[in-house]
């Protein structure tokens, strides 16, 4: 079960890996 904070912080994770990549 996923929370909504979860997919955040995934989202954000998902997110600087591609700004930094």
């Amino acid at each position: 079960m996923y929370d909504i904070g979860d997919f955040f912080f995934c989202l954000q994770y998902a997110t600087l890996t591609i700004i930094v990549y």
